[in-house]
């Protein structure tokens, strides 16, 4: 079997084999390039360099809507304190009316203190689902339920 084996991978390069000398069907000669090692750590790196534009894009255009934002360097979403006495639910009004939403800070507080504690002016956005070019038009629809 090894000289078919070898013959095959000589004649056609572009296919992989079993190790009986059977050309695997395409789809799996995709997925094999697709996993090799060299792949997947690039794809971890776009992932993650991806990641990384999109937090500090969405972390300047929140800090110039005046949002104080308390977030790491890791993670998909930003954790920050409304502007003024605006709480997270009624903020949370003001975007559904635009079809957009984000966590309030009460749904995060662990003491569960509702309205009663601090996290009403708190939000979690998060901005691992949006794709890059709806940004403008985000901040837009942010900047109008702030006022």
């Amino acid at each position: 079997m090894g000289d078919c084996r070898e013959a095959a991978h000589r004649d056609f390069p572009q296919f992989l084999f079993d190790s009986d000398g059977r050309r695997l069907a395409p789809v799996a000669t995709l997925r094999h390039r697709l996993l090799e090692l060299s792949r997947v750590a690039q794809a971890r790196e776009a992932v993650v360099r991806f990641y990384n534009e999109q937090r500090v894009r969405y972390r300047e255009g929140l800090e110039r809507l005046a949002l104080e934002l308390f977030t790491g360097e890791g993670g998909f979403y930003h954790w920050g304190r409304l502007p003024g006495d605006l709480t997270a639910d009624q903020f949370n009004e003001r975007l559904f009316r635009h079809q957009a939403a984000i966590l309030p800070g009460t749904l995060c507080d662990m003491l569960r203190r509702g309205e009663r504690g601090e996290h009403k002016h708190f939000v979690r956005f998060s901005f691992g689902p949006l794709e890059p070019k709806s940004f403008d038009s985000n901040l837009e629809i942010l900047a109008a339920c702030l006022k």
